[in-house]
């Protein structure tokens, strides 16, 4: 998640007000500890990031393959066959 929300220009401050805005008390230091592993986050709480971070929340939690990699992938085997 700190890759993706660095990637995006996201502070943990702005992710922290997002998430107060949609009426999660959030502070960056929360932010920080989930970003550590060392707080859990709900699925309302993942959702909502995944919203301010512009992606689905699939791609947030791992089970979904990028678009673009999925392309290439599709694109060599292709190619083999």
């Amino acid at each position: 998640m700190t890759a993706l929300r660095k990637m995006n220009g996201v502070t943990q401050q702005a992710l922290a007000d997002a998430l107060t805005e949609r009426g999660l008390k959030f502070h960056d230091s929360s932010v920080a500890k989930m970003e550590k592993g060392k707080r859990r986050v709900s699925l309302i709480e993942s959702s909502i990031i995944a919203e301010v971070l512009g992606v689905d929340l699939d791609y947030l939690i791992g089970d979904a393959i990028p678009a673009d990699l999925r392309e290439y992938v599709e694109s060599q085997m292709t190619s083999l066959g």
